[in-house]
């Protein structure tokens, strides 16, 4: 087992679905993880 962590990421919502779920989002901590997201 190697100590290398790294992982390959692999974005499955586009910049204008994270747009549109932030803006829809009424769940404070769904806010908060989509903003998560988006920062990566």
């Amino acid at each position: 087992m190697s100590g290398d962590r790294r992982k390959e990421i692999v974005r499955h919502l586009s910049e204008d679905d994270l747009d549109r779920l932030l803006m829809e989002s009424t769940d404070q901590k769904l806010t908060e993880r989509l903003i998560f997201i988006k920062r990566v």
